[in-house]
């Protein structure tokens, strides 16, 4: 005879409130889960919630309110000998993000993700050994920085969205996939998409990436960085690097009003020894070298006010400026798919940099947010926003063209310097004369002359309700009206009139030996809903979009 004797496990039990930080009233109907379980509740009119018959062991606890930045309490240990109380105290936050405060360890896994995604913090980016965003995108798993740009999962450059405060920042003709530049000590968070992202997104197959400002801070607070190579080292590449950051709040607006800003500039010589006399940008006719001392010059700056009030919600207001003026080949990919990648250096100019392509890429983002809690259960946030971006590549700061040809502008017909001949005792008197190393070395300019812009004025629109744990539903719209110029010569000099003499100036019959000039006006813009669903540890998210 046997005898099977069992009992049961005690359960444990989890209570505590959810408040608003600052303020510490308490947050009804706010969701509380414990990840990748089943276990989830709402909390009541006070702020209060408790979930019972829970198994003993170490859980994630999840805090989230519309309109609030959700907070993951790791390591937290429940046990069948007495209650847990937590408290969550969740802060404002000028958009639903996918942003989330952890408090304790950070887990390796996480098991909410139904994507591929990565989301950093700016304490995060911090401690990266990176200057922009670009530094920090190129050091995560599936990124790949080539001499083209970032590439995501294999995909071309330029197939990859590129999002400041959710507006596009990207230059749609430059091919590179960049376009307004971000230092990374102005990043309060990254989020990193490269699949199963939400129908809310339109555009990058291969992925999305969407750059949260930092906002003022509660103090008063400043920093100064420079660094420089030039200090010990004579074989430096005169490099140096300038940084400074102000984070307030605006007096006598009691800290509801808070300004952020940054600058950074970089300059240097780099590492190919050749370098320009000095280099101009025919983008600033009246000071075409003062923002080009060096043979690389980058610029960077972001400034975000941010006020909050209940009554009306919360504004943001972002300006991010960038500009860039180099020598870098790559600044432009207007080349075939089947071109072979090459460094941006100018190899075959390298003894004429004074006449090779300048490059000025010149871009300004500007973005509105509003973000509004209409409910317990119900929150809306607007965003317009104004891109312009400005490419221009030419001989080093010379003009269009001068207004008569007198000269031979070529470089590849004219030489000057030692010439060797090669077989001199050819019977039937053909010579062969070898041009030294047959690196460009004359008077002749780059027949490059390129101009584009781009300018998106964007609304977008997000309507988010939240009924129960279970469902997180969502619906908006986006409209872009935009306007491209492109204007693309090769040898411009080719159809200026020529003086003949005195008197006679033959007519312009041409814009250089060929070229490709137009604009357009086209608008475009998307309808999307979702359900993010969780129940009983499952996540999905079922949604559409329809694209015009």
């Amino acid at each position: 005879m046997c005898q099977f004797l069992g009992v049961a496990q005690e359960k444990g039990i989890l209570r505590g409130r959810a408040l608003e930080k600052g303020t510490k009233e308490p947050l009804p109907n706010a969701a509380v889960t414990i990840v990748g379980t089943f276990y989830q509740t709402l909390t009541d009119f006070d702020g209060n919630f408790e979930i019972k018959d829970i198994k003993p062991g170490t859980y994630s606890v999840k805090f989230q309110f519309i309109g609030y930045q959700p907070i993951l309490f790791n390591d937290i240990r429940i046990t069948s000998k007495k209650p847990v109380n937590l408290t969550a105290e969740l802060q404002e936050q000028s958009e639903m993000l996918n942003a989330v405060t952890v408090v304790g360890r950070k887990n390796q896994v996480d098991l909410e993700k139904a994507s591929s995604a990565i989301t950093l913090t700016g304490n995060e980016i911090g401690k990266l050994v990176a200057k922009g965003v670009e530094d920090v995108l190129a050091q995560q798993a599936g990124v790949q920085r080539t001499t083209d740009g970032l590439q995501i999962r294999g995909a071309r450059v330029y197939e990859t969205e590129y999002l400041i405060d959710g507006i596009s920042a990207q230059d749609p003709l430059a091919g590179t996939g960049g376009g307004v530049s971000v230092s990374s000590s102005s990043v309060g968070s990254l989020n990193l998409m490269t699949g199963g992202a939400s129908a809310e997104y339109g555009g990058g197959s291969a992925g999305i990436i969407n750059t949260r400002i930092k906002e003022g801070g509660e103090k008063f607070s400043w920093g100064l960085n420079y660094q420089t190579d030039q200090i010990v080292d004579a074989t430096s590449f005169n490099t140096d690097e300038l940084e400074v950051t102000l984070s307030t709040p605006v007096p006598f607006t009691k800290k509801k009003l808070r300004l952020f800003t940054t600058a950074r500039g970089q300059w240097t010589d780099h590492y190919f020894g050749s370098t320009a006399t000095q280099l101009k940008s025919s983008l600033f006719p009246d000071q075409p070298e003062f923002w080009a001392p060096r043979q690389s010059n980058d610029y960077t700056h972001t400034v975000k006010l941010s006020y909050a009030n209940k009554t009306v919600g919360k504004f943001t207001l972002t300006n991010s400026h960038s500009l860039k003026v180099n020598q870098n080949s790559r600044t432009l990919q207007i080349v075939g798919f089947d071109a072979l990648l090459t460094p941006g250096f100018q190899y075959d100019r390298s003894n004429n940099l004074d006449n090779a392509t300048t490059y000025t890429h010149h871009s300004n983002l500007t973005v509105l947010g509003w973000n509004k809690r209409i409910n317990a259960k119900t929150g809306l946030t607007i965003s317009a926003g104004r891109l312009f971006t400005n490419l221009r590549a030419d001989a080093n700061g010379r003009p269009f063209r001068a207004e008569t040809v007198d000269q031979i502008y070529d470089e590849a017909y004219i030489f000057t310097g030692d010439l060797t001949v090669f077989n001199p005792n050819d019977p039937y008197g053909n010579y062969y004369l070898i041009p030294g190393n047959g690196l460009i070395n004359n008077g002749g300019v780059t027949p490059i002359w390129h101009d584009h812009y781009a300018a998106e004025n964007t609304f977008k629109g997000k309507l988010t309700f939240q009924p129960n744990a279970i469902h997180t539903i969502s619906g908006g719209l986006e409209h872009a009206l935009t306007e491209y110029q492109w204007v693309d010569v090769y040898r411009p000099w080719v159809g200026a009139p020529i003086v003949l003499n005195d008197s006679t100036t033959t007519p312009s019959v041409s814009i250089g030996s060929s070229n490709d000039i137009w604009k357009v006006s086209p608008q475009k813009g998307g309808l999307f809903a979702q359900d993010r669903i969780e129940y009983k540890g499952v996540k999905a998210t079922l949604g559409m979009r329809f694209n015009y």
